[in-house]
């Protein structure tokens, strides 16, 4: 390579010099004097030009090959031997470094998606606390009108008026602040936290809401009140009944009719606690032994178990089963059907009807239960699944409810990965609807 090089150099520098010479020897002595130096300076241009021209042509002619092996490393010239180590390890570095930035780039777009899709909200400041980053959660829980782009570089006083969050950022510097505030009725969490990245400062901002947790808390104090409220009644009537038998002042049909009392007390106290304890077995998170079972078996033995009650109350009950089969839990589904044909009988009017359908739907088994019964409000079907929650409270208590029958139903319905469904009219009657999917898998 390095000979052919010369030669072409050698070959190239004799015909520029060959031009020269006779620029310089044999023109002006042929040109009139007027004319000569014009000319020459003319030939002069002419000539640098052709060498502009010429040098061009050869260093695209000797490096194309070059090129053309760095960019198709299956293209080969022997011609450029002396290269080929220098161009392997070029090409081995451009690859490494292509591979290195699709990597950085992709996990950039990972970081920024997940960020994207975070529930909570996520800020991140410069220095100036002005926005750098923020997530769509941040900008819906703060009613921020802005968009993501749009927010970027804006100071953070335009995504929120809130005081308690405007003076948490103000005021961070090298401690991080946290805070608990309200924002639309909803419970929210803040944490700023200085940061570096790369000698640059940064503030991390998390926005968490929290309502449910105040929620649960409301929750367990209403609950535990309630506990309280309706085992103290039943206890207080026990109490009351067993000091009058006790201290003689009740007749012998007087102390027979409280015995009555003091039994029925305790049945729907230990009633109570059944439910509470079901309650609790169902917010557990385990794993439930379910199987495939015969609807119509299931609901001939509820039927049975509450015959008394259904003739007490002259109930008609009719049966159109499209769908023979229901997948479950055989003891929880006896207590979601129980409870749901219990309180259609209990709210039923003298003389009703209670239609007990079931059909299948999209791999799901559909039952809907309608009766005659008072109906709901609007605003009673609010609360309906609420523990402790009676539509009726005095007929509730006469016929021995607990206000757990439906909260324990949509727990058993929600632990069966079903749905539930409630419409009624006020002095009408109601129908529930449940929907619990099928064992496809074992199909």
């Amino acid at each position: 390579m390095k000979k052919i090089l010369q030669r072409k150099l050698l070959q190239f520098g004799l015909t520029i010099f060959a031009i020269t010479f006779l620029v310089i020897t044999i023109l002006p002595n042929i040109l009139p004097k007027n004319e000569g130096s014009s000319l020459v300076f003319l030939l002069c241009f002419l000539i640098l030009l052709i060498i502009y021209v010429l040098s061009n042509y050869f260093a695209e002619q000797y490096t194309l090959p070059i090129r053309a092996m760095l960019k198709d490393p299956t293209h080969y010239d022997q011609f450029y031997d002396d290269f080929l180590p220098i161009i392997k390890e070029y090409r081995s570095s451009r690859d490494h470094v292509t591979h290195n930035n699709l990597r950085i780039a992709a996990e950039q777009q990972k970081l920024v998606q997940l960020i994207e899709n975070m529930n909570n909200g996520f800020l991140l400041l410069d220095s100036n606390k002005n926005v750098d980053l923020v997530n769509k959660a941040f900008l819906e829980i703060t009613n921020c009108p802005l968009t993501t782009k749009t927010a970027y570089g804006r100071s953070y006083s335009d995504l929120t008026d809130n005081e308690t969050l405007c003076t948490l950022i103000a005021r961070c510097k090298k401690i991080t602040g946290a805070a608990n505030f309200m924002i639309d009725k909803r419970y929210l969490h803040f944490t700023i936290s200085p940061i570096c990245i790369k000698d640059n400062n940064f503030y991390l901002c998390l926005l968490n809401d929290i309502s449910y947790l105040y929620e649960n808390e409301k929750q367990r104090i209403e609950f535990t009140a309630n506990v309280s409220h309706e085992l103290k009644t039943p206890l207080t009537s026990i109490i009351g009944y067993s000091q009058l038998i006790h201290e003689g002042i009740a007749s012998f049909d007087d102390a027979k009719a409280f015995c009555l009392k003091i039994d029925k007390e305790a049945n729907r106290m230990l009633h109570l606690i059944n439910n509470i304890i079901e309650l609790s077995f169902l917010d557990e998170k385990t794993e439930d032994d379910k199987q495939t079972h015969l609807l119509p078996s299931l609901l001939q033995t509820i039927i049975d178990r509450l015959e008394p009650k259904i003739q007490e109350n002259n109930i008609t009950i009719t049966l159109d089963l499209q769908e023979n089969e229901i997948y479950g839990n055989e003891k929880q589904l006896d207590e979601m059907i129980s409870n749901i044909v219990s309180n259609a009988i209990r709210y039923n009017k003298l003389n009703g009807s209670l239609h007990i359908h079931s059909h299948c739907e999209n791999d799901h088994t559909v039952l809907s239960f309608q009766d005659t019964g008072i109906g709901v409000s609007e605003e009673d079907r609010k609360h309906l699944f609420e523990r402790f929650y009676r539509v009726d409270k005095s007929r509730s208590k006469e016929t021995g409810g607990t206000g757990l029958g439906l909260a324990i139903v949509k727990h058993i319905v929600h632990r069966h990965n079903g749905t539930i469904h409630f419409e009624s009219i006020l002095g009408e009657g109601s129908t529930l609807t449940v929907s619990l999917p099928k064992d496809i898998l074992n199909k």
